[in-house]
This record gives structure tokens, C-alpha cells and sequence, in this order.
């Protein structure tokens, strides 16, 4: 309803009015309902069902505003809508999907960017193929998983879109700086919250989330607090958010841009040994460094690629060392699918249970016992497509990452000296190395964010300064 409402409101030109003449008055109550937003979402969850479903209904109120924000600031709702991703923690399930405060922003952006994306695409070959190749992909979803997920692969099907609508919302926006901005900063908040909240639950201030494990011993550090993310989220969301955060600094670091940058990731660095201890974290940082000195220094790429590759392998070496089992369970699995692949080439022909494969590969591996309780899926983007969704699915995911790489380095290699170029580039790295080692069914709000803000590319501008 409140979509159709805002739609009637832009056919007339009473949205347009709104925003001309009455913009601060309309920001300001957007804002508002955004902040009465994330409040409910805090409190629903622990209200009776009764008063959880006047919370919803309340918090839904907030659409037009944030309709009215997106229409009037695109770039710093989709900042916001990064900030947001702690409140995951208190999304609300049903039956066709979850709702959440996240979810809303994004609704709102989708509203009313899809038609800046229409005439952006219209106008550019690339985009508009990368985004028919996703479109089929979701579409493909549901008859290659139905036959092992039942009704659930609709579902699924659902959750995947909403990923494919944060690229779409991505590429609809200006491939400026000032985008780029937002996005990193708005996770650089999230993780902020996120890392203060872990705090709070090491000191036992605020009830620790389900997922909390006993600290990591990484690189002879270990950390007095537990491993945990501070809310009920997703470890490989924090992952993932991280190449938008380590790129910004990292780049600016290396340009010897703006002040803070080393502080920053030192920050970042100190967050991740005693709050996340996430190993795919502390390889991200070392890497983006690397590829932040490459994309800087073209010329110097031979020097940089052998001065860091030494560093770069001895710390994943090391890392590996931290959690054998869980080093030992995804390499497992992947190796069990590529020998599967080259072995039996028509195994993976359509859709397979994936769940039922790691399992499989644990138990060759002498791990069973320590996965009984838990269901996993192959830590790999593409192989997670190939086993989950056949070769049709791997063949579509595979094409939408390479158009974006495509991109990425297409505009850096046209413009090296554009910090937006650099930015993108190294983003998209850290996205590749990183889905490497996470399942599609993952919460990637950031790499499809990065994908998106790849294929928007389409017209490279004079290199732009901070």
C-alpha cells in the first residue's frame, strides 16, 4: 500500500513539489520515522505477539518518509542503509521472508532508484547484460533447487533478490567519490557498533548472542573477551562489509590522503583481535594493502607483487594454523566437489543438497562429530552455486563476477589516477578473495553492494580528489 502510495504521489508531481519546496521539512520527518523505525525493530522482538505485530505495522508507517529521504538523497540513504546492517539482529521472520530495518531502507531505495537504473542500463551494454545474467540466475533458483529444498527454494529465491536489488540500487547510483564515501562509512559505523557491542558482551553488560565461541589464539594474541559479533548476526556478514571499510582507508593511506587512515585500520586491526578474531578479516586487511600500494603505484607492480607475496602467504599460513577444524572442514569440501566435478562430470548437472555434501566431506575428513549440530554449506560462492544450483547456476554467477571485474579493472586501467577507479578495484579483490571462502547463501549485503558499484562504472570521470 505505502508503495503504491508513493507511486501515485510521483505520478502527479506531488512527491516533486514536496521535495522542492519543502525539502528540509521533509528530510527532517523522514529522519524521524527512520529513528522510530530502528527503535521498533529493537523492541519488537521482545514484545508479545499482539503488540509485535502494532510495531510492525508502525514501523512499515516510516516507508513514505523514507521513500521521500531516498528520492531527495540517494547517496546518504544508501550509507544509511549500511549503517543499518546491525539491526539484522532483530529482524522479524515469516513465512515468505524477514523483515527488518535494513530490508525497509532498502525497499525504499529500490522505489525509487529503479528508474534511474532503467535509463542508466539503457545506455549501457554491460549493465544491462550483467543484470539480465542475474535475473536469470534468480529465476534458475527455484527449478534447480526445488527437487532438495521443497517450497523453500522459494524462499531462497527471495533472499538471493534482495541481494540482486543491492547491486541494482548500487549501479543506479553516480560512480562518484561521494558514493563510495557513504557506503564505506556507513559500514564502518555498522562494524564500530558491532565491535562496541562485543565489548559489552565480554564484559557481560548486554546478553551475549547465540553464536559466541571460546577466544581464538591468532598469531600468539589471545584475547580476554570471547569470540562474538555483539548482536545475532551473521559472522559472514561483518566479513563481507569489510572490503567497502578496508579499501576506503587502505587506498587513502597509500595516496596519503585525508588524516586518520592508519589510525583507522589499526582500529580495525585491534577490533578484530579482540572482538570478531575472524581470520578472513586480518587476511583482508594485509591484502588490501597490497592491492592498495598496486593500484596506486602501476608501475611499481612487479616490486609490490614480490615484496608482499612472501608476508602475504607466511600470514595465511599462520592463519590457517589458528582453527584446523575449520580450516581442514572447508578445504575438504571443496576438494571433495572438485574431485567430484572431474571425476564424475555429471554429478552436479542440477541441483544438489549441499548441506548433505559438506557432511560428507567432514566425515571422510575425521570431523563429523564436529559439525553434528550444525548445518554448513561449501564455504565458496561459486562451488556453493555449482553443487546447490547445478552448472547453469555456477555458469551465471561466474559471468555477473567476471562483467564486474571486467569493469573494475577496465575503468582503473582507463583513469589509474582516480581514487574512485583505485577504491573500486580493490574492493572488488577483496570481495573475490573473500566469497572464495563464504556459501552464496551468506548475508553479502557488501559484495553485491561492491559488484554493483562496479557495473555503474559505465562513464569514467576525471580522476576525482577527496
Amino acid at each position: 500500500m505505502t508503495v503504491v502510495l508513493a507511486r501515485a504521489l510521483t505520478a502527479n508531481g506531488a512527491l516533486r513539489r514536496i521535495r522542492e519546496t519543502h525539502r528540509a521539512e521533509s528530510i527532517g520527518w523522514a529522519t524521524s520515522g527512520m529513528i522510530v523505525a530502528v527503535v521498533l525493530g529493537f523492541v519488537a522482538p521482545y514484545l508479545p505477539e499482539s503488540l509485535g505485530a502494532v510495531a510492525l505495522l508502525l514501523t512499515l508507517s516510516a516507508v513514505p518518509g523514507l521513500i521521500v529521504l531516498a528520492q531527495a538523497r540517494p547517496v546518504l540513504t544508501f550509507g544509511l542503509f549500511f549503517a543499518a546492517q546491525p539491526l539484522e539482529a532483530f529482524e522479524i521472520q515469516s513465512p515468505v521472508g524477514s523483515y527488518s530495518v535494513g530490508i525497509i531502507i532498502l525497499a525504499a531505495l529500490l522505489v525509487t532508484r529503479f528508474g534511474p537504473f532503467i535509463g542508466k542500463a539503457r545506455g549501457d551494454a554491460l549493465l544491462r547484460r550483467s543484470m539480465i545474467v542475474l535475473a536469470a540466475w534468480l529465476v534458475y533458483l527455484v527449478p534447480s533447487r526445488y527437487g532438495y529444498m521443497g517450497s523453500s527454494a522459494f524462499r531462497e529465491a527471495l533472499t538471493m533478490s534482495s541481494f540482486v536489488a543491492v547491486t541494482l540500487v548500487a549501479a543506479s547510483l553516480p560512480g562518484d567519490l561521494k558514493t563510495f564515501k557513504s557506503a564505506a562509512v556507513g559500514a564502518t559505523s555498522a562494524l564500530a557498533v558491532l565491535a562496541v557491542c562485543g565489548v559489552a558482551v565480554g564484559e557481560h553488560w548486554i546478553r551475549q548472542p547465540i553464536r559466541t565461541t571460546a577466544p581464538r589464539d591468532i598469531l600468539g594474541f589471545t584475547s580476554p573477551f570471547p569470540r562474538n559479533y555483539g548482536l545475532n548476526i551473521p559472522f559472514d556478514a561483518v566479513t563481507l562489509l569489510s572490503p567497502l571499510v578496508i579499501s576506503w582507508f587502505a587506498v587513502r593511506l597509500v595516496r596519503r590522503e585525508g588524516r586518520g587512515n592508519m589510525a583507522a585500520l589499526a582500529l580495525l586491526v585491534a577490533s578484530i583481535l579482540f572482538v570478531f578474531q575472524g581470520r578472513d578479516l586480518l587476511m583482508q586487511v594485509a591484502i588490501g594493502l597490497a592491492v592498495a600500494f598496486l593500484v596506486v603505484y602501476r608501475k611499481a607492480a612487479p616490486f609490490v607483487v614480490i615484496a608482499s607475496a612472501v608476508p602475504v602467504l607466511y600470514l595465511y599460513e599462520r592463519l590457517a594454523a589458528v582453527d584446523q577444524i575449520s580450516t581442514t572442514s572447508r578445504s575438504a569440501s571443496d576438494l571433495q566437489v572438485l574431485h567430484t566435478t572431474v571425476a564424475h562430470p555429471l554429478h552436479y548437472l542440477i541441483g544438489t543438497n549441499e548441506e548433505q555434501v559438506f557432511s560428507s566431506a567432514v566425515n571422510q575428513a575425521g570431523l563429523g562429530d564436529a559439525f553434528v549440530s550444525h548445518q554448513n554449506t561449501i564455504h565458496n560462492l561459486f562451488l556453493s552455486n555449482l553443487v546447490g544450483g547445478g552448472y547453469v547456476a555456477l555458469a551465471l554467477i561466474g559471468i555477473a563476477y567476471i562483467y564486474g571485474f571486467r569493469r573494475a579493472y577496465r575503468a582503473w586501467k582507463l583513469a589509474p589516477t582516480d581514487i574512485v577507479s583505485q577504491l573500486i578495484l580493490c574492493a572488488y579483490v577483496l570481495v573475490i578473495v573473500s566469497v572464495s571462502m563464504e556459501p552464496v547463501r551468506a548475508d553479502i549485503v557488501g559484495s553485491w553492494a561492491v559488484l554493483g558499484l562496479a557495473l555503474g562504472r559505465s562513464r569514467i570521470a576525471q580522476p576525482a580528489r577527496e
